[in-house]
């Protein structure tokens, strides 16, 4: 009886290590659409269909959730567009990835720690206030225009290598904290006011569920 048991769970274990988790119908259904799940709807999807996938366009969807994405653990280029119901995106797992578009949609809640790779961000129309671009010092492009974000902490030591930026459209705008607000304020100029410029986060708002990750040190530039 307890080989039998044994054999269940150990069964049990590998089928759920074979399938990612994807609660979201409509989110399965896209899945189903572009061909990496086959139906009917069961809120899993086999990882070897999904884990190479490199790039992933999800646009003018019924999606709340995006939970099972951490499957797609080799995507390098991901578009979130015209998603009226999706609030928050998890890519915590999405390690490689090197473009990120997320325009139009109601995210309130943005991590891009664990995504060190990101080149390319271009994010706007959203709900999000605050942006921690700590850890992201490969970026080359970024475009935050259209917004509503109070403060965004780009303080990463590779703001020399950003070639576009564009962060106009936030009326909300008071702290943009940089390497070296001397340098923006030179070099970036598609912003409504370059006085947002800052080099300490002190007085910024930093909401209570991001003040747990680390501030990095002061940058020149």
């Amino acid at each position: 009886h307890i080989s039998l048991l044994l054999f269940f769970i150990l069964s049990s274990t590998v089928l759920f290590s074979q399938n990612t988790f994807v609660p979201d119908d409509d989110f399965e259904q896209l899945l189903i659409d572009l061909g990496y799940d086959t139906g009917p709807l069961d809120d899993y999807v086999l990882t070897a269909n999904i884990n190479g996938i490199a790039s992933l366009e999800i646009i003018t969807t019924n999606i709340k959730s995006l939970e099972g994405i951490n499957g797609f653990t080799s995507l390098k280029n991901l578009r979130v567009e015209f998603n009226n119901d999706l609030v928050q995106i998890d890519l915590s797992q999405n390690f490689q990835l090197e473009t990120l578009s997320i325009l139009n949609a109601p995210i309130e809640v943005l991590y891009l720690t664990a995504n060190t790779r990101i080149t390319d961000l271009t994010i706007g129309g959203t709900s999000l206030i605050y942006l921690d671009l700590t850890n992201n010092d490969e970026i080359i492009n970024i475009n935050l225009s259209m917004g509503i974000f109070e403060t965004i902490n780009l303080r990463n030591g590779g703001n020399a290598a950003i070639q576009n930026f564009d962060a106009s459209d936030n009326a909300n705008l008071s702290c943009f904290i940089v390497d070296n607000s001397t340098y923006s304020v030179a070099n970036w100029t598609n912003i409504d006011t370059p006085s947002v410029f800052l080099d300490s986060p002190n007085g910024c708002n930093i909401p209570v569920s991001y003040t747990h990750l680390t501030l990095p040190t002061i940058y020149s530039v």
